[in-house]
């Protein structure tokens, strides 16, 4: 398992060139029929804080991923990606 902070990500994408970006998103949209976007959870807390969970499946490439969002006095969240064959992180 490979954890890549916020940060890294951030300094990685400042040595990109920004079309890179503009085409994967596009190369989403194109298969965004092939992916298993599930409805996504939302577990809400009586302070007003709250999770929203997003899972989503691509067989394709067997990726499955998770994005989890919340709010605790400021929102966060995380991304995980897992090799979908074997549940790997």
């Amino acid at each position: 398992m490979k954890i890549i902070d916020f940060e890294s990500m951030r300094n990685a994408a400042k040595t990109m060139d920004p079309a890179i970006w503009c085409d994967w998103v596009e190369e989403a949209l194109i298969h965004k029929a092939e992916f298993a976007c599930p409805p996504k959870l939302r577990i809400s807390q009586s302070d007003g804080d709250y999770f929203n969970i997003m899972p989503a499946m691509y067989e394709p490439e067997n990726v499955a991923m998770v994005k989890m969002i919340g709010r605790h006095g400021k929102v966060g969240g995380t991304a995980q990606c897992y090799d979908g064959r074997y549940a790997h992180l």
